[in-house]
């Protein structure tokens, strides 16, 4: 990482040669073969001296080439050409006002996603902290060199964490879309620019879902159906949210559930209730997954009626006639 904060790995330098060869740490770092990472100077700052291993302690100077290759062995690299990084913006906004940060952190598929976030953590508790009670509200946008609409649009996704611990909280949320997206097995994809803005406001902005009612039948037809979801915030008075459901046409009308939760909640009911839809069969069913509403901050209302659909490349096929459904089911088996 470097820019507005510096991490790096340091190790012996081996040999260089005349044409710019560098052999270094004499074991890998993470076995990964081909690679393409800065290879930068560095001056160690202090010695640990220990019976069972010890270990130095250096900073990073100048970027001075490319580590080519990452093996048993050790790290081979050379002298002159810098690989590309990639660039991340953070934006922190707090009781202080807002402030920007500026990073590149390594290019790589395994590496960005845990760097991206490293970024973004560090900035917020520059001057901030992460054992209060306060809330975080975050959005990510991000920029791809890649086929259909991720390359186009690219894909933004929002959340938010709250309490003591928060701000680590955050991680599998931020780091998973770029994992996903970065090895997944459809297209090849390149990450080319993050930006994260990140808010933090004092207090905890949390609530519980104590009640949802609404009528005992539904509408043979289908139609709008009425309901009200009771909300108690951690601090304050019970409120009650009025809402309509547009129920389709079809579906048993004494026999179904209505759940409300955060999206992220239904997101994960969902995932167990038909775990095909998150095995998508394309890249641009995979940005379509991601880019689906899964925020702890936004309440989600669903209705679950009886009877089983199919699903078929990452999509439900429901209301099909018996014979249609056995007949897709023992195809997609």
């Amino acid at each position: 990482v470097l820019g507005d904060a510096l991490l790096g790995a340091v190790g012996t330098v081996t040999w260089v040669d005349e044409a710019g060869h560098v052999w270094v740490f004499g074991h890998p770092f993470m076995q990964r073969g081909p690679v393409a990472l800065p290879l930068a100077t560095a001056e160690i700052v202090t010695m640990f001296p220990s019976r069972q291993m010890s270990f130095k302690m250096g900073s990073i100077g100048t970027v001075v080439g490319t580590v080519h290759r990452d093996q048993r062995a050790g790290l081979v690299g050379e002298l002159g050409p810098e690989p590309p990084l990639l660039p991340v913006d953070v934006v922190v906004t707090d009781a202080r006002g807002e402030r920007t940060y500026a990073f590149q952190v390594a290019d790589d598929p395994q590496l960005a996603p845990a760097l991206v976030f490293w970024a973004a953590y560090n900035a917020l508790l520059a001057e901030a902290d992460d054992a209060s009670l306060q809330t975080i509200r975050y959005r990510v946008a991000t920029q791809w060199e890649a086929p259909g609409s991720l390359g186009r649009d690219g894909l933004a996704f929002a959340g938010a964490a709250a309490g003591p611990g928060g701000a680590g909280q955050l991680a599998p949320q931020i780091m998973a879309p770029l994992q996903i997206l970065l090895q997944n097995p459809h297209q090849r994809v390149a990450l080319r620019h993050v930006r994260i803005e990140l808010a933090a406001t004092a207090g905890l902005e949390t609530a519980r879902i104590v009640a949802v009612t609404g009528p005992t039948r539904l509408p043979p037809g289908g139609g709008p159906v009425p309901l009200a979801v009771e909300i108690e915030p951690r601090q304050g008075e019970r409120s009650r949210l009025e809402l309509v459901l547009d129920v389709p046409p079809g579906l048993d009308g004494e026999r179904y559930r209505i759940a409300a939760a955060s999206a992220a909640e239904i997101f994960a009911l969902e995932a167990q209730r038909a775990a095909g839809l998150f095995e998508p069969a394309s890249l641009d069913a995979t940005v379509r997954l991601l880019a689906g509403e899964r925020s702890l901050q936004t309440l989600t209302v669903a209705l679950f009626a009886p009877g089983s659909g199919v699903v078929i490349e990452g999509q439900e096929l429901d209301a099909l006639p018996g014979s249609v459904a056995r007949t897709v089911r023992r195809g997609a088996e």
